[in-house]
């Protein structure tokens, strides 16, 4: 029974490695999505913002969008 446990217990911390290396991953997309998006906020702080109904009609709603 011994045995068999510590089997396991070595197939489950492979599977906690794995775990691990997808969570860091999954952080690295994360924080490389956050610098594109800072980098485009700075780009687009000069841009002067256009009125809700004049960006309505130049932007369609979105319909998954309930606002």
């Amino acid at each position: 029974v011994l045995g068999a446990v510590k089997t396991e217990f070595a197939k489950f911390g492979d599977v906690l490695a794995k775990l691990k290396s997808q969570l860091a991953t999954a952080s690295n997309t994360i924080e490389a999505a956050e610098t594109r998006t800072r980098q485009m906020g700075r780009a687009l702080k000069s841009v002067e913002a256009l009125p809700a109904e004049q960006a309505a009609r130049v932007l369609p709603a979105d319909p998954n969008n309930e606002g």
